[in-house]
C-alpha cells in the first residue's frame, strides 16, 4: 500500500485518487475544477441539453424561450441526477441567482 506524509493526487480520466497517510479517497474531477470551467465541459453541456429537452419549459413561468439548466444542489456536481436540476428561462434563472445574493 502507498503511504504519504503529504496529500498525493493521482489524476485519471474522470476521477482523482487522493492518498494521504494510508487513506485513499476518490474524488470526481468535476468537483475539483472551478464551477465556470465545469459549465463548459461536454459532460455538463450534454446533461443540460437532456434536462432542457425532457422538461421543455421554464419551471417558474412556463416560457419555452432561452431555456437554461439550473442546479438545485451541487452535491453531485459532475454526476447530477435529473432531480438535481431545474429548467428555467434566462430571465427566471437570473432572478433566481439574484434572490440568493
Amino acid at each position: 500500500m502507498i503511504q504519504t506524509a503529504q496529500p498525493t493526487y493521482l489524476i485519471g480520466l474522470s476521477v482523482v485518487l487522493l492518498i494521504f497517510g494510508n487513506a485513499l479517497s476518490v474524488v470526481s474531477c468535476s468537483k475539483l475544477m472551478p464551477y465556470d470551467e465545469y459549465l463548459q465541459t461536454p459532460e455538463w453541456r450534454e446533461r443540460a441539453a437532456q434536462v432542457k429537452m425532457l422538461r421543455g419549459k421554464c419551471a417558474k413561468c412556463g416560457s419555452r424561450e432561452r431555456l437554461e439548466a439550473h442546479h438545485l444542489t451541487y452535491e453531485r456536481r459532475g454526476h447530477e441526477d435529473m432531480a438535481d436540476l431545474q429548467v428555467l428561462c434566462h430571465d427566471c434563472h437570473m432572478r433566481t441567482h439574484d434572490d440568493h445574493r
